[in-house]
């Protein structure tokens, strides 16, 4: 059965193993857009991709996060029955 210390724990792992690879991946994609693409995105698709990426960026590892913390709170309801 997993301790509720153990249980933030492994839930403050995934937030931030979710985070670095989110970032990453966004400064490559960043990186490409502005880099020899730079004038590729009319002005308008401009804001939408900044509020996208800022958005993946502040959501997805929360999102990471809270599946975690769900999954390891059903096992322990499970091993608290004896279903486990």
């Amino acid at each position: 059965m997993i301790t509720q210390p153990v249980r933030v724990i492994i839930t403050i792992a995934t937030y931030f193993l979710t985070l670095l690879v989110v970032t990453v991946i966004a400064f490559f994609v960043v990186i490409l857009l502005a880099g020899p693409h730079a004038g590729l995105l009319p002005h308008a698709m401009e804001v939408v991709v900044l509020v996208l990426g800022w958005l993946s960026v502040l959501i997805l590892p929360f999102w990471g996060a809270w599946i975690i913390w769900r999954r390891l709170g059903q096992r322990e309801r499970y091993a608290a029955r004896g279903e486990v």
